[in-house]
This record gives C-alpha cells, sequence and structure tokens, in this order.
C-alpha cells in the first residue's frame, strides 16, 4: 500500500506523484524479490514516494539510492526520508541524469525507473509539469532509451527491473 501512514512534503518545481505512480508502486510490491537483502536504486524520484514507501513497507529493503535531474527533487526527498524517519546511514542521494553520475562500481538487486516517459510536447502543456524539468525529447522515449541501454551495467544478477511505459510517449519504439 503506497504511503502506509507515511507524510509527504511537495514542492512547486517537483513532479507531483500520480495514478502511475500508485500502479508502479502497486507492479513492485507483488513482483519484490524474496531476497534476505535488498539494494534498490529510486531514478526519478521526485519526492521519494516510491522508494521511501517500499523501504517502510517491505522489511527486506535496506538500502535505498535515490536519483532525480532535478536538484528541487533531491532536496524534498531528503526533507520527506527524514521525516518519515529514514536511517540516513541507509540511503544516498545523487542528482544525475539517469546514470549519467552514477558510480560505476554501484549494483542493485531493484531498479526503479520513474523518470519522464512522456513526450515533451504534452509536457508543455500539461499541469504534471508546470515548473518541472522534462527532457525526454519530442516522442517521450529519450530518457527512457537511454535507461534501457545502460541498466544491465548496474544490476546484479537476478535483479529486477521496473519502469511504467504509457501511451504520451512513442511505446512501440521503447
Amino acid at each position: 500500500m503506497l504511503k502506509n501512514n507515511l507524510k509527504f512534503f511537495a514542492k512547486k518545481k517537483v513532479f507531483t506523484p500520480t495514478q502511475t505512480t500508485k500502479y508502479l508502486y502497486e507492479d513492485i510490491e507483488k513482483n519484490i524479490l524474496k531476497k534476505q537483502k535488498i539494494f534498490l536504486a529510486d531514478m526519478g524520484c521526485g519526492n521519494g514516494i516510491i522508494g521511501i514507501s517500499l523501504y517502510k513497507n517491505i522489511k527486506n529493503i535496506k538500502n535505498v539510492h535515490f536519483s532525480d535531474i532535478s536538484k528541487d527533487a533531491i532536496s524534498l526527498c531528503k526533507k520527506n526520508t527524514k521525516e518519515n524517519k529514514i536511517n540516513y546511514s541507509n540511503v544516498s542521494f545523487l542528482v544525475s541524469n539517469v546514470f549519467s553520475k552514477f558510480n560505476k562500481d554501484l549494483k542493485f538487486d531493484l531498479i526503479i525507473n520513474d523518470i519522464s516517459g512522456i513526450s515533451e510536447k504534452v509536457a508543455r502543456i500539461s499541469p504534471w509539469f508546470k515548473n518541472v524539468p522534462c527532457s525526454s525529447g519530442e516522442d517521450g522515449t529519450d530518457l527512457t532509451m537511454d535507461f534501457l541501454k545502460n541498466y544491465k551495467k548496474f544490476l546484479n544478477k537476478k535483479g529486477m527491473v521496473f519502469l511504467p511505459i504509457i501511451s504520451l510517449c512513442n511505446e512501440k519504439k521503447i
């Protein structure tokens, strides 16, 4: 269950979670690895709702690596991890465009890609992206294609990847 009595602050320049966020979380929760210890990457973390909710609700999530292209999102995510009493020794934060700033030695059991996957044309007119950065390209696939080209370098053997693909982009290309 997303949130589960957790508190999240919002900020004008940070993407507000949508129904897609809820569906993504529910899918992850149903299919999560049954390992002793899970290292999670929450890419496009925004306010941190997915990573924080998983950390608080799933016992075997031990470490969360939050990343977003937006400094405002990372700042808000830090505030929300503190508000929800997440031990800072179990989390890290990184301003990064997809994997561009990731340490090449990082390996994850679970990678969530919640980075923008909608057409920039749609983002320009959408209230979801008012004052929020979106560099996904005219067909909405740029960031997702970059992710798909690089995720295997950061995924542990038998690891899992979750990403939403919605019809506001060229889903056939993806």
